[in-house]
């Protein structure tokens, strides 16, 4: 269904997706943080939620925590949707069809025609979007920095491990 570019110069472009999405995000989220801007948990905040919810569904590999968490959408979020709270998951729920509606049909064009593109464009955004939330002042103490070490090698030794199982 979709096709794998293999040409030469569109590897190029894809570096060039992915950097430009992880450079934009980066430094937008950066600017964000950097002037203390939070949005707030009202009407605007629930679309934002319905949005980036229907968002990662549609398109493969996004997660709306990865874009939720640097706002400081994701927890409270959850919280309400967990409780079944209305004023909240009414107009996510909304938001989310909407975009489903507008956009699924976009995304799928997107994938059939530019896939390596899109991919690497959705690997940026992501990469950039968990940088902002990696809490850094962890590592100014010597043994939490060895245990987050050990952890991210752990974690990363065991995706290895898995992603070779599956294509076994």
């Amino acid at each position: 269904m979709f096709r794998e570019a293999g040409e030469k110069g569109r590897s190029r472009w894809d570096l060039y997706t992915l950097a430009g999405a992880f450079f934009t995000v980066l430094i937008l989220l950066g600017l964000l943080r950097r002037i203390s801007v939070s949005i707030p948990q009202g009407l605007f905040g629930n679309l934002l939620c319905g949005f980036c919810v229907a968002l990662s569904i549609i398109a493969p590999g996004m997660s709306f925590s990865a874009l939720l968490m640097p706002l400081g959408l994701y927890t409270p979020f959850m919280e309400d949707v967990g409780a079944v709270y209305l004023p909240v998951v009414v107009p996510a729920v909304l938001s989310a069809g909407v975009t489903m509606v507008l956009l699924a049909k976009q995304i799928t064009r997107l994938l059939e025609r530019h896939y390596s593109v899109v991919f690497h464009g959705i690997i940026g955004i992501v990469l950039a979007a968990t940088l902002v939330i990696v809490p850094f002042s962890a590592f100014g103490n010597p043994e939490t920095s060895v245990v987050s070490l050990i952890c991210l090698a752990a974690g990363a030794g065991t995706a290895l491990l898995f992603s070779m199982l599956g294509e076994m």
